[in-house]
């Protein structure tokens, strides 16, 4: 416990900035991608329920990864090493039998990028299809394959390079994405629903005189 004290040593200040520039838009700004699966949901009453379900359990399971770490590595550790998770399993040793866990957090890592590129991928192209009215998805799947795979290669020489990317892009891409864009649609979605109101208002006015 002594590793995680002391609690709120600067105030709120930094938790705010850690808040804004990091946690809202990674992980949860990405979901989302989420809104391209929406419409292929056939019980889309438990949506609400489910995704709020989602969300609080992956922040408990974020937030306890978290503690777990800072308690094991310390501060300066956990703020310098790439991949905190992945440093504190490699301490673990049980009994002189039951050590090299790092592998399998390896293997959880892998496993949980795969799925999360799948629903990246599939969202894009679902987008793609609508935007540029193509009626067979397929054939949008080799083709951003392709481009997926040239910009991971392009976007940064080295992992310094790609997290400086990813700061940028929390703080000036994804808002744009995770919020922008939703907010602007849903206006869209509110005029539009009121102006077609006041429409079919007026008509069934018209009839009736």
């Amino acid at each position: 416990m002594e590793q995680v004290s002391p609690i709120l040593e600067f105030g709120w200040n930094p938790v705010v900035e850690a808040v804004y520039t990091n946690t809202i838009m990674f992980p949860f700004g990405e979901m989302v991608a989420f809104t391209f699966l929406l419409p292929y949901i056939n019980n889309r009453k438990k949506v609400l329920k489910t995704g709020v379900a989602g969300i609080l359990i992956s922040g408990v399971l974020i937030t306890y990864s978290t503690f777990i770490n800072l308690a094991v590595l310390g501060v300066d550790v956990m703020t310098t090493a790439q991949f905190p998770l992945l440093s504190a399993i490699q301490g673990v040793e049980i009994m002189d039998f039951i050590e090299h866990l790092d592998v399998l957090a390896v293997l959880a890592l892998i496993i949980g990028a795969f799925f999360k590129i799948a629903v990246f991928y599939y969202a894009a192209i679902v987008a793609m299809s609508d935007l540029f009215k193509v009626e067979n998805k397929e054939r949008l799947i080799i083709p951003t394959a392709i481009v997926i795979l040239y910009t991971s290669i392009i976007i940064a020489d080295n992992f310094p390079a790609h997290l400086d990317e990813g700061k940028f892009a929390l703080t000036s891409i994804f808002p744009l994405f995770a919020v922008g864009f939703p907010v602007l649609y849903f206006l869209i979605a509110f005029i539009k629903d009121k102006i077609n109101k006041n429409k079919i208002g007026r008509t069934s006015e018209n009839k009736s005189v």
